[in-house]
């Protein structure tokens, strides 16, 4: 059995008992130490109440009768264990720079150096989607390309441009 604690473990421990545990599993790219080193069939227990941002590509399989199990102790942790895959933003701002934005207070912002597909929050212990601002009442309509309705700015000839709508 091996553990894991995104929030508080250590991938130089050995992983084997809740005081020693990891903070990514084997198979996180972002693993090193003792956890990367790990192999074989385990029982993997990750910590309830954390979020486990790392990504898990599964190197390894188990055997008939003998499978690698992911799962939580009810007696470590309280919540649920949650394996999001994602990256936690920080660094939020309050308030529109653009005079032209009514109530600029109701608006928080934030400069990301990659293009997310979609954003969650977690609030009060739930996880709900953030609509990302677009365009006014702009929806979502292909959840698989949530580019497909986003505006685009295409230069004409002779230099003038038009904006349009993706398709």
């Amino acid at each position: 059995m091996r553990y894991v604690d995104f929030a508080g473990g250590d991938d130089a421990k050995d992983g084997k008992t809740k005081e020693t545990a990891w903070k990514h599993h084997p198979w996180d790219g972002a693993a090193a130490g003792e956890a990367k080193a790990c192999k074989g069939i385990n029982t993997y227990v990750f910590k309830r109440g954390v979020v486990y941002r790392g990504t898990l590509v599964a190197t390894e399989s188990g055997e008939a009768g003998n499978p690698i199990r992911l799962t939580s102790d009810p007696a470590w942790g309280t919540g649920e264990a949650m394996i999001y895959g994602s990256e936690r933003v920080t660094g939020w701002k309050q308030g529109a720079e653009n005079a032209d934005i009514p109530e600029p207070e109701k608006v928080w912002w934030v400069d990301l150096d990659f293009l997310p597909r979609s954003v969650w929050e977690e609030r009060d212990g739930k996880v709900q989607r953030v609509e990302l601002a677009r365009t006014p009442n702009w929806k979502e309509s292909d959840p698989e390309n949530v580019l497909s309705e986003w505006w685009q700015w295409r230069i004409r000839s002779g230099g003038r441009g038009t904006a349009r709508r993706r398709r």
